[in-house]
């Protein structure tokens, strides 16, 4: 559900054919809930929280029916905004898209951490030349695709699908 004034965008599950909706979260005025991703189990959902399209982003966790949701994104953390969350396929880990504003350029990684928000690690790293985002496990859970857009290299604004290892090769 997205309204317009105040901006306000939730997520609903429904049956393929449409019937049964059901409300999965409810966001506080204002904020928009984005980018939902089902656990392999479906018992919870993982998404994106923000002030507008544009972010900035905070990433929380739900259970399917709506109960329970909690931030996963720290109060104050390395990562400026973090976005495109997906669950890895036995469901223990999260990878997300790292905006990271410690350093002097802006960086855009992807980032790793276990379901409760804990034991972050960059899986990759991106460059001034290069940012990354937008992560999806393989199915064995040892691999990531994610995607590169060039920033500084040629061809510019050109994007490109890539493969790394989880833990970094």
């Amino acid at each position: 559900l997205f309204r317009d004034h105040p901006l306000q965008a939730d997520i609903w599950t429904a049956n393929a054919d449409g019937s049964g909706e059901r409300r999965v979260t409810q966001a506080p005025r204002g904020l928009i809930d984005d980018q939902p991703d089902w656990s392999p189990d479906g018992k919870r959902v993982v998404f994106q929280r923000g002030p507008s399209v544009d972010g900035p982003w905070t990433l929380w966790i739900t259970n399917a029916d709506g109960s329970g949701t909690r931030r996963l994104s720290p109060a104050r953390g390395w990562c400026l905004d973090e976005s495109s969350p997906a669950f890895s396929p036995e469901g223990r880990r999260i990878a997300f898209e790292c905006h990271d504003h410690t350093s002097k350029r802006e960086l855009f990684s992807i980032v790793v951490m276990n379901t409760r928000g804990r034991n972050r690690r960059v899986a990759v790293r991106g460059t001034g030349a290069f940012g990354v985002g937008r992560p999806q496990f393989s199915p064995d859970g040892q691999h990531l695709v994610f995607e590169r857009q060039n920033i500084s290299a040629k061809p510019k604004n050109g994007h490109a699908t890539f493969v790394a290892a989880v833990n970094g090769g």
